[in-house]
């Protein structure tokens, strides 16, 4: 059982606190939907729950300021309880100074104070998302000024703090993904070196130095190349070399698009990763197209979201293109039939959606599709890299172990005679 503080609703409306509420300023439960259902139990509607660890003394963040982002779970968490405040009919000017109290993320919470501050100056909340750019991104800034815009700001942004949850669904898998193979190339590597270190000191320690050198031409070539390794040490200089090449890479293409560009069409030509990746970015790309489309954003604007807000070069490059053809009088459908990055079925389907008027439903049902896609080809990496690992390892480890094997013979021989 863990504890939980909470921020709710009840029936009239008014806030209620967890140290309100109880004796102990907690509620006990197994997680966060039990302490949902005594809330409701209770009439009332949370707002914020939150959970309490009793074993943290000193919150370090508080001190030092370590961590200076805000995770797509906590901007969920506060377009949901921005969105029941609004619609409970609190002011946002309230509603952030509530909120900014409730935060676990400390550098968010300063931030939050500073945009309760711009409110009561007369800032509107597009503006603020304006001046903080690393909190909201241009996928925010737009929801929110639409929906400040129609009158709807509490609908948006809980439509806002949906999408935020299913692209944070869709990090985790795709991270998950990621790890099995790049833990099992690890271990690989791992295995490699580890013997092209260890095994050429055993023979040492058994067979003596001096034996070893004497009979060091005669050894298979694996087991030469072990102690050509030793003997050279300087070589473990190149995988290191090759990091910080990587990380200076990965670092400038940050900046250069076309270096970015460059890394994305090498990542698309590998076989299934390529197409998890891509299958990924184009559900992230149908999620945002349909938030957009509700909140009623101009569709030019709207493509232009898409753009800086898929995360994928491809995408970024292609849209581009399809912004300037519908700038024209090309219908979106026509533009992006053009760009080959587009499976055919979603620029059909697009088609069919804008033909029938129901684009959301349409294009909701193709996430779907290509979510259930990219989980297929995830499922089918898995199961496909076991055997392969297994086949890797048996050709990488088979040559040093029979290596061994023959090396101990030419070493008992060369004794045999001497």
């Amino acid at each position: 059982m863990a504890k939980f503080t909470y921020l709710a609703l009840n029936s009239e409306n008014e806030l209620i606190k967890s140290e309100d509420n109880e004796l102990t300023g907690f509620v006990t439960a197994t997680d966060k939907p039990g302490v949902n259902l005594i809330l409701i139990q209770k009439n009332l509607r949370a707002v914020i729950i939150t959970e309490v660890d009793q074993k943290k003394s000193l919150d370090l963040s508080k001190i030092f300021y370590m961590k200076r982002w805000v995770s797509l779970g906590e901007l969920e968490m506060f377009f949901r309880a921005t969105s029941i405040l609004l619609a409970a009919g609190i002011p946002l000017v309230e509603t952030f100074a509530l909120l900014s109290n409730e935060m676990d993320n400390y550098w968010f919470q300063k931030r939050l104070k500073e945009m309760n501050k711009m409110l009561q100056d007369g800032a509107t909340f597009h503006m603020i998302t304006l001046a903080y750019p690393k909190i909201f991104d241009p996928l925010m800034q737009a929801t929110i000024e639409a929906g400040e815009t129609t009158g709807a700001l509490d609908k948006t942004l809980y439509e806002l703090s949906d999408i935020c949850g299913r692209q944070n669904k869709l990090r985790r898998e795709l991270i998950n993904a990621m790890i099995y193979p790049i833990s099992i190339m690890i271990c690989f590597f791992g295995l490699i070196t580890g013997m092209l270190i260890v095994l050429p000191r055993i023979m040492v320690a058994f067979v003596g130095k001096k034996k070893i050198v004497a009979v060091k031409p005669l050894l298979p070539r694996a087991i030469r190349l072990c102690f050509w390794v030793n003997d050279h040490p300087q070589i473990w200089l190149l995988p290191l070399i090759l990091i910080i090449i990587g990380v200076i890479l990965h670092k400038l293409s940050k900046k250069n698009f076309r270096l970015r560009l460059f890394f994305a069409r090498i990542g698309n030509r590998i076989p299934v990763i390529g197409k998890i990746l891509l299958y990924f970015t184009i559900v992230r790309m149908l999620y945002i197209f349909c938030l957009l489309e509700k909140a009623g954003v101009e569709p030019l604007k709207s493509l232009r979201v898409i753009s800086d807000c898929s995360g994928h070069p491809m995408i970024e490059e292609a849209m581009v293109r399809v912004i300037g053809r519908v700038r024209t009088g090309i219908p979106r459908h026509a533009a992006l039939a053009l760009e080959p990055v587009f499976p055919s079925l979603l620029v059909e389907m697009w088609h069919a959606g804008e033909k029938a008027g129901n684009i959301i439903e349409i294009m909701s049902h193709i996430s779907e599709y290509y979510y259930d896609r990219a989980k297929a080809y995830t499922d089918r990496l898995v199961t496909a890299i076991e055997p392969i690992t297994i086949v890797s390892i048996g050709a990488a480890v088979g040559p040093f172990i029979i290596g061994m094997y023959l090396a101990l013979q030419v070493i008992s021989d060369q004794m045999a005679k001497g």
